[in-house]
């Protein structure tokens, strides 16, 4: 009797849940690698990788999920963005990011009006919450990091923020880093 295969073993049925379990996220990660190959495989055309930059380099998170969709990668949205991102950067020169935070030393008033700003933008808190954009910039973990956008806008119109530029590698095609391009459209 010969042992079994990888592919045999996987084929067969799970005898235990954390087997099940592990088998359902092994389907699920294969699912996702397939729709990132159908996807990145739809971009072979200068045309349709223009289109790509446009939505990315205008944040339009509703297109570039709508760009997605077919693949089934929405809940993957970082992951996708993060891959494009870096083909569409590589070999492009260094240059300088500004990143911003809050101000360490804001009075209340000041943390009042943040407070007011960000409402106006993301609406009253909730229990739920979604993932919070990310805070590192080409490696370097920067905590309290605001993206781009009219809310940096307007924290900077108010002097709330401490802005500074760091280097990152280059864009490219690309308008921001990959941070700052990925956030605003996998929120």
């Amino acid at each position: 009797m010969s042992q079994p295969t990888g592919d045999d073993r996987a084929q067969r049925s799970p005898s235990s849940p954390a087997e099940g379990e592990q088998a359902a996220l092994l389907h699920d990660a294969a699912d996702r690698f397939a729709g990132l190959a159908r996807f990145v495989a739809t971009f072979g055309e200068p045309n349709r990788v223009a289109k790509l930059v446009e939505v990315l380099n205008a944040g339009d998170a509703a297109s570039f999920r709508e760009l997605i969709r077919p693949y089934g990668a929405e809940p993957a949205c970082g992951m996708m963005c993060h891959v494009v991102v870096e083909v569409l950067s590589t070999g492009a020169a260094p240059e300088l990011v500004e990143v911003c935070t809050l101000r360490t030393d804001l009075t209340l008033l000041e943390s009042y009006e943040v407070f007011r700003i960000a409402r106006a933008h993301f609406g009253a808190p909730t229990a739920m919450t979604t993932t919070p954009p990310s805070d590192v910039v080409n490696g370097v973990s920067i905590p309290g990091l605001i993206p781009p956008g009219a809310y940096l806008d307007e924290l900077k119109a108010a002097g709330l923020v401490k802005c500074w530029h760091i280097g990152v590698p280059g864009h490219g095609l690309l308008s921001g880093s990959r941070d700052f391009v990925c956030a605003p459209l996998c929120r």
